[in-house]
């Protein structure tokens, strides 16, 4: 909680304070869906690449640029398409942002830091300037094949010197704690966070 948390009955069918606006519907009554394995073995098993320690990563289109002192890499080009799903073990993934063209998966086995904003190429809150989209009549789009996962075992932290009203699109999991602002009980105002 930001400032404190709202009142909760348990008894209640819903917190008191709780009033969504769901601009697309709601179906109840929907079946259970099955979490990951929260060990993230699974996408361990199924990166196409997985660094040790530490990582930073750029996007910068269908081509990700990552330094990793393990490796000895100093901002290494990797290509999206053939890594598809990058981990790190040991250490933290930072994300300085940059535009995704494409479709990646980013796990790592402590946190994941987001530094700056993370676009798709198709971008899909301005789709009519954007040739990357396939638009419909109206120009809504129709097909976006730009997708990111972000997926942390531990949380997943917007960083204090992130610019103000940021923008994440991707998809973003915390397994096991949170996703939250860095510092975020003193952390000052930063604008709006745009999650989409």
């Amino acid at each position: 909680c930001w400032q404190g948390c709202p009142p909760y009955d348990s008894r209640s069918p819903s917190p008191p304070n709780d009033n969504p606006d769901f601009q697309q519907g709601i179906s109840l009554g929907a079946e259970a869906i099955e979490m990951p394995d929260p060990s993230l073995n699974e996408l361990e098993g199924h990166a196409s690449l997985i660094l040790q320690g530490n990582t930073t990563i750029e996007l910068a289109g269908n081509t990700m640029l990552v330094p990793n002192s393990a490796l000895g890499w100093s901002n290494n080009p990797v290509n999206v398409t053939s890594n598809p799903a990058i981990f790190v073990k040991s250490g933290d993934l930072t994300v300085i942002g940059g535009t995704l063209d494409g479709q990646l998966t980013l796990g790592s086995q402590q946190n994941i830091i987001i530094a700056n904003h993370v676009r798709y190429t198709c971008d899909p809150e301005n789709p009519a300037n954007d040739s990357d989209c396939i638009n419909g009549a109206t120009g809504e789009v129709e097909y976006n094949d730009d997708l990111l996962g972000l997926v942390a075992k531990k949380s997943v932290v917007v960083s204090q010197s992130a610019p103000a009203n940021l923008t994440i699109q991707a998809t973003v999991m915390a397994v096991q704690e949170s996703f939250e602002l860095e510092n975020n009980t003193n952390a000052p105002p930063m604008g709006n966070l745009h999650v989409f």
